[in-house]
């Protein structure tokens, strides 16, 4: 089953390579094969290190999502936060770090492998 499986035609065309990576990110469990759908979406630049950069990504999704809905407490993720709305912030953060780890993924590692 692909990411896009279950998406009528009408919204198909609002789907963004990212949101089909997201929803891969939030159904893989470590030890599982990378999907099809994300090795047939990573650049060329990206194959080599596309385990380790996956890994990397599913992480940083995971835990700007843990952000966002308050299971996962900023002091758990960035314990060094010392602005006003700390929780935000810190979603913020891992949204940035998340949308990285994609870029990575997408267009390839900056300055090399990681």
């Amino acid at each position: 089953m692909t990411a896009l499986a279950g998406i009528s035609p009408d919204h198909a065309a609002e789907v963004t390579v990212a949101d089909a990576l997201e929803d891969a990110a939030t159904r893989w469990t470590a030890g599982q094969r990378i999907p099809f759908l994300v090795r047939r979406l990573a650049a060329p630049a990206a194959r080599h290190d596309l385990p380790v950069l996956w890994a990397e990504f599913c992480d940083r999704t995971r835990m700007r999502d843990d952000l966002g809905t308050g299971v996962m407490p900023w002091q758990d993720a960035y314990p060094d936060l010392t602005c006003a709305g700390r929780q935000e912030a810190a979603f913020q953060l891992a949204a940035a770090e998340a949308d990285e780890a994609r870029n990575a993924i997408q267009h390839g590692p900056r300055g090399g492998t990681r």
